[in-house]
């Protein structure tokens, strides 16, 4: 992982809270150079990609990741972009960027920002059972891509936004894995029978720290 890293971190730096001026402690600043969307498809590298494993090779049950994010009052959301969120499996595996999840080798949960800065869940999960899963009103499937699950909170310019995602893998061969999501401490989303593995071996690995502009088209860019 070590090129998507090198090449990334010259858009994350700290910087003195913009957006709380009592705060004297420093935020995390990532910068989305102009014309930049997904890291594989624009010359120009926006945003940061990276997974980080803050408990080494283990591998979880269940993790809860919790953040706030910030957008500047004349941030232009444009059409829509990536949040970091929780990986399974090996990182950098797949289940992101249309490679799609077989529930053997990897998952992937970040969180979305769409237009106007609608917010949701955007998932690479193994979908098993399609048609009860894409059928369900809080999940919106696309044949090449992830999974938008619980679209529709807003995501606030000039504020801090804090989330707190909650994964629980199901038991293998059932479909009772937990997917909920807290919006400034209010429950937002809570999808149960939810299959995320189809192997023992496959549990939460790491955190995927990715944020970008994209969608993998030139009209996601920034």
């Amino acid at each position: 992982h070590t090129n998507a890293l090198r090449s990334s971190l010259q858009n994350l730096n700290a910087i003195t809270d913009p957006l709380d001026k009592g705060n004297p402690g420093q935020v995390l600043s990532v910068f989305y150079p102009a014309g930049s969307y997904s890291p594989k498809k624009s010359l120009q590298v926006g945003g940061v990609h990276f997974w980080s494993e803050p408990f080494g090779k283990g591998q979880f049950d269940r993790a809860l990741l919790s953040y706030e994010v910030g957008f500047p009052a004349n941030f232009s959301f444009v059409k829509g972009g990536k949040l970091p969120g929780l990986y399974g499996g090996e990182p950098g595996t797949g289940c992101s960027g249309g490679s799609q999840s077989d529930g053997k080798m990897c998952f992937s949960l970040r969180l979305m920002w769409r237009e106007l800065g609608v917010g949701e869940v955007y998932t690479y999960l193994p979908l098993s059972n399609r048609d009860k899963l894409c059928t369900h009103p809080m999940i919106t499937c696309n044949d090449a891509y992830g999974q938008s699950i619980g679209r529709g909170f807003d995501f606030n310019k000039g504020a801090w936004n804090r989330v707190a995602l909650y994964v629980q893998v199901n038991t293998v061969g059932k479909e009772d894995g937990v997917i909920q999501l807290y919006l400034n401490d209010s429950l937002w989303l809570d999808i149960r029978e939810i299959p995320l593995r189809k192997e023992k071996g496959i549990g939460i690995s790491s955190i995927m720290f990715s944020t970008f502009f994209g969608g993998n088209t030139p009209e996601y860019a920034t």
